[in-house]
């Protein structure tokens, strides 16, 4: 019988299969293995709105968004159709000197076939245009008036430029066109102009001049549901101060003082106190480094204690002689002596510093070192600083400061303190507030707020379009005056809360074109939505993205630079969203050399500028100010946050007067040996990039001994980073 190997499954040839671009339904059954699909909800869903949306459900939904979006458009113009309707406002506003904004205006009259026998030379002009169904509504203003304009185009629909020929726009009309770019062209700033009644007309029905439609009361403020009008807190000043003692406190006191909870103090902890002889005008600290020849004999004796009476008989008399001779020294130089008390610390310290120091170190004369601290400023180049280099030499030498010679530095800096990290190091934002944080207000979510406030804002109040009456109260006489027919007169509402005081902050960069120093605190021009008024900001640095770090510090920037965004921080009512602002300086001559013309009221703004709180019916202020000022800055608001901390820093510095490797003796960073001992536990650095610490405290002038990660050498120089916290000013 003969025999044959069969193979086995493992080792047969298996060929690769032929793949079909369609699957039969036998291939997809074999390779389901009995498996069979279940259609989620979710993908069920997508199935469902895939098949919904045909062809012809996309034309419906089409059509559906075209009508919404041309009611949408009727609603917002109907407000503006026939003659009788609101009229759209539009801005005339001359650039250069030859030109006229009214004669602008009576040629586009002209040109729609309107009448211009009734047009101003100045102030506004309603205009009917029965070609367009429509009316206008012209506000004419003068040549050379910023702030005019700048109102005016805040509630204009259209602005029109005027333009010469011949003549070419001046540094005025840029200035306008800047600051118009800045605060927002009409398209830009949303605001609400309530325009004022109809005047009468003739009745269709009656034939006689009366209203169509009789007045109706659509609003009137009451005492308990309008919102309270105070802007600022009056803090109380004497919460914190200590009151007269009660009963039960004058009791226990009586008690505390019959029996004392004090324990007596342990044999040998107050400190001795020592008489020494010392030339006069030498302090407590210099004496202790006197060596009191005393001490020595007495040292002596007891050591000598043990020793035969001979030689102690022979030291006596040789003792007795230098005591003769020591009584006649100290009669001929009484009256340069005097007593002096030394407590055992002083003399301890003293001798442990003699221990620990391992070289001899000699102060220089006051002279000479006064000499060379002269020459080594004179050679960095930061003596005699004017206003005007101020800031060249803060980029030369930024956030430096020169440690004075007659005021400890202890307390010229006491407000200051070290940070080992700018953006880690702790910092309590309610520590040690001025007076002025007591007059703000604080939200406690700022967004949230504003979310609630633009809700509220859209189901309350008379629907945009509604003519409507405005009766004011309470207004003074002086504003009634200040008012001309030929100056715009713009009423803006306020949402809840915008008039309450608190601290805002704009994210500015400053104008290319302004070429002066522009240093924080200085007094300039706030331009924000509705409002203008002076302003004293603080300027700091922005973080990219926002980001505020886990301890919220910023650095203090004490010039607004060129090509830089930064943080301007000033007093102001609240605002919300991102609103554009404008910082501008008053000038006391225009660009032509012409003297402003002011007219200035009591208890008003100095600016041209009336503004009407329709919440509430609180009068405003109006002025005339025109001095063409310059732009300074502009910018957007970022957030009211009261808890930003501005880090002010300085940089004390001083010279390595003498290096060995890592370490270092350092002259005229300080100038005295408390002074040492007080800043002893900050950080040093360099500007090489090593850090260090002070070691000790090297004779009487403020030199000191500082030890280096990395070896220094002489021509670096060694900082210490100091900081305190910069408010603004109202």
């Amino acid at each position: 019988m003969s025999h044959s190997h069969k193979p086995s499954t493992g080792l047969k040839q298996q060929n690769k299969k032929f793949k079909t671009r369609h699957a039969s339904k036998g291939d997809t059954k074999k390779q389901a293995k009995g498996r069979t699909s279940r259609v989620t909800p979710k993908g069920a869903a997508k199935a469902a709105m895939k098949a919904s949306q045909t062809r012809q459900d996309r034309q419906n939904k089409a059509k559906q968004l075209q009508l919404k979006k041309r009611n949408d458009l009727l609603i917002a113009t109907r407000a503006f159709c026939g003659t009788e309707g609101v009229p759209r406002i539009v801005a005339v506003i001359p650039l250069c000197s030859d030109v006229s904004a009214a004669a602008a205006a009576k040629a586009l009259a002209t040109s729609v076939g309107a009448g211009d026998d009734t047009c101003p030379s100045l102030g506004t002009w309603k205009l009917p245009v029965e070609r367009f169904k429509t009316s206008l509504q012209f506000v004419l203003l003068p040549y050379r008036q910023l702030y005019m304009a700048l109102d005016a185009c805040k509630a204009a629909d259209y602005v029109v430029f005027v333009l010469s020929p011949t003549t070419e726009v001046d540094s005025w009309g840029e200035l306008l066109m800047r600051s118009l770019q800045a605060q927002g062209l009409p398209e830009v700033v949303s605001v609400m102009h309530i325009i004022s009644a109809p005047q009468a007309r003739t009745s269709k029905f009656t034939g006689l001049s009366a209203m169509d439609v009789e007045p109706t009361i659509l609003s009137e403020a009451t005492p308990d549901d309008a919102e309270s009008l105070t802007s600022k807190l009056d803090p109380d000043t004497m919460a914190n101060e200590q009151t007269w003692p009660t009963e039960d406190e004058m009791a226990t006191g009586s008690m505390s003082n019959s029996r004392s909870m004090l324990p007596d103090a342990a044999k040998g902890t107050t400190p001795k106190r020592v008489i020494k002889r010392v030339p006069r005008g030498t302090s407590a600290y210099q004496a202790a480094w006197i060596v009191d020849e005393d001490d020595g004999e007495d040292e002596d004796w007891e050591s000598d204690e043990g020793g035969d009476g001979d030689e102690k008989m022979d030291e006596g008399s040789v003792e007795g002689s230098e005591k003769t001779e020591r009584v006649v020294e100290e009669v001929e130089e009484e009256e340069d002596l005097v007593d002096l008390d030394v407590t055992n610390e002083d003399m301890e310290s003293s001798n442990g510093r003699m221990a620990s120091k391992s070289t001899t170190f000699e102060d220089l004369d006051m002279a000479d070192e006064k000499e060379q601290h002269d020459a080594w400023l004179a050679s960095r180049g930061k003596k005699d600083i004017e206003r005007e280099r101020e800031e060249a030499d803060e980029a030369d030498f930024p956030d430096e400061v020169d440690t004075p010679h007659d005021t400890p530095a202890r307390e010229r800096f006491a407000r200051y303190r070290g940070l080992r990290s700018f953006r880690t190091s702790p910092w309590d934002p309610f520590e040690n507030l001025p007076l002025d944080y007591a007059r703000i207000y604080r939200f406690e979510d700022y967004e949230r707020t504003k979310r609630n406030v633009r809700r509220r804002a859209g189901e309350e109040g008379v629907q945009a379009g509604t003519r409507v009456t405005i009766y004011l109260k309470n207004v003074s006489k002086a504003c009634a005056k200040a008012y001309s027919p030929e100056t715009p007169f713009v009423i803006f509402g306020l949402w809840q809360y915008e008039h309450k005081s608190t601290v805002l902050h704009f994210a500015v960069q400053r104008n290319t074109e302004y070429h002066g120093s522009v240093r924080s605190k200085d007094p300039l021009v706030l331009c924000v939505g509705p409002r203008r008024f002076t302003v004293n900001p603080v300027y700091s640095q922005h973080s990219r993205g926002g980001s505020k770090g886990t301890n919220n510090v910023h650095k203090f920037e004490r010039y607004l630079k060129h090509g830089q965004t930064m943080v301007a921080t000033v007093y102001g009512p609240v605002a919300f969203g991102k609103v554009p602002c404008v910082l501008m300086r008053e000038n006391e001559m225009d660009g032509e050399g012409v003297p402003p013309f002011k007219i200035s009221f009591p208890r008003f703004n100095p600016m041209l500028q009336a503004t009407i709180i329709a919440r509430g019916l609180t009068p405003g202020y109006a002025c005339f100010h025109d001095p063409a000022p310059d732009l300074v800055a502009s910018g957007t608001f970022l957030n009211p946050d009261t808890k930003r901390i501005i880090a002010k820093r300085i940089i004390l510095t001083g010279h390595p007067y003498k290096v060995h490797r890592k370490t270092a003796t350092v002259r005229f960073m300080f100038f005295n040996p408390a002074d040492v001992m007080y800043f002893k536990p900050i950080e040093l650095r360099t500007k090489y990039g090593m850090t260090g610490h002070i070691s000790e405290s090297l004779g009487t002038h403020g030199y000191f001994k500082a030890h280096f990660d990395q070896q220094i050498g002489q021509q670096d120089t060694v900082c210490m980073n100091l900081y305190k916290r910069v408010y603004p000013r109202w």
